[in-house]
Order: structure tokens, then C-alpha cells, then sequence
């Protein structure tokens, strides 16, 4: 699961136009799986993670959907950081935010 994110994090930077300097993808505890994306320049706004969450759950839905049936538990965390690396955003996405999405 990892790798295959890892190897898609490229396109998105160049998808993004050089809003990101780096897009990460780890394995985090209990089935979780982390998206770190550092901005390029900091953004100079604070981000509005329960905004943002909606939309980051209709974007990982397909994500998760692809994976549960392995791996029943899966989450997704999707952080934002500065280029400092201090946090912007933290998100949390389960597979009961994705199932309420139709």
C-alpha cells in the first residue's frame, strides 16, 4: 500500500505547480496511512481542518475503499506542513468518514 502511494507522490508534485517541495507517504500504527505535504513557501494562512476534511474525504475515499478489503481498519492522516516543518494541519480520515460519503 505504501509503495504504491510513494510512487504517485512525484506526479502530484508536478500536478500541484511547485506548491509543494516534498509529498510524503509513510506507514503510521494501526493500519494508518500518513501524507505528509510540506509547501514550497509558507502559505501565510492558517488552514481550517474541519473545512477541509470533507473534501480530503471525498478525494481518499477510493483510496480507502481500495484497501479495506485487506485491511478492514485502515485510516488515512493527512498533515500539512510549513517548509520549517511546524504543522498547519493534522487530518484524521476513517473508513466510516468514507462510508457516510455517497
Amino acid at each position: 500500500m505504501i509503495s504504491a502511494a510513494q510512487s504517485q507522490t512525484e506526479q502530484i508534485k508536478k500536478q500541484s505547480g511547485g506548491t509543494y517541495s516534498d509529498i510524503a507517504v509513510e506507514k503510521g500504527d494501526n493500519h494508518t496511512i500518513i501524507y505528509k505535504y510540506t509547501y514550497a513557501k509558507d502559505p501565510g494562512i492558517e488552514i481550517d481542518a474541519t473545512a477541509l476534511k470533507p473534501t480530503l474525504v471525498k478525494g481518499m475515499k477510493p483510496v480507502i475503499d481500495g484497501i479495506k478489503a485487506m485491511v478492514p481498519d485502515v485510516k488515512i492522516r493527512v498533515i500539512y506542513l510549513k517548509p520549517d516543518k511546524t504543522e498547519l494541519a493534522n487530518i484524521l480520515i476513517t473508513q466510516s468518514d468514507t462510508d457516510a460519503v455517497n
